[in-house]
């Protein structure tokens, strides 16, 4: 009979991997995105204070169940890392319309990466405040989930 030192550990062993979860399944396509640098160069009283659209492109993957973007830079200008007149990322699902929005400080967080969106396209967007100087972006791929015909269009799954 093996020792119960032995017996205690195989048990220990086993459990972590039947505990592991199976990776997500995902192909990643590389992109060659680069809005160049774009401001905010508007003097109209009108927008003062007001974030506006300086650069926008569908990202599409198609055919995937759900796209994720990786960046390899990113320049967003202004003050603050959110809110105040910093400049920031908004990327929308055109799928369903759920979007996520990063300033300078979330782009680090996220590690150059966005949220993962359901469908197979997003509309990445670069907001801008009046005079805050130079913004840019680049996406160097897309990881896409794979095909799901007939089923829900998820990270989940069905």
């Amino acid at each position: 009979m093996p020792p119960l030192r032995f017996v205690v550990v195989t048990a220990a062993l086993a459990s972590v991997a039947l505990a592991q979860a199976s990776p997500i399944q995902s192909q990643s396509h590389f992109v060659d995105i680069d809005s160049g640098e774009v401001a905010n160069t508007s003097t109209s009283p009108a927008t003062a204070g007001t974030a506006l659209v300086v650069w926008s492109h569908v990202v599409t993957a198609p055919d995937a169940a759900w796209v994720r973007l990786v960046y390899a830079g990113s320049m967003l200008s202004g003050d603050g890392d959110r809110g105040g007149n910093g400049s920031h990322l908004r990327i929308t699902s055109i799928r369903d319309g759920y979007l996520q929005t990063q300033h300078r400080i979330h782009v680090g967080q996220w590690n150059d990466t966005s949220a993962y969106f359901n469908g197979d396209s997003v509309l990445i967007e670069i907001l801008a405040h009046q005079g805050t100087g130079p913004n840019r972006l680049i996406v160097k791929s897309v990881i896409a989930g794979p095909t799901n015909p007939g089923g829900s269009d998820s990270i989940c799954g069905p």
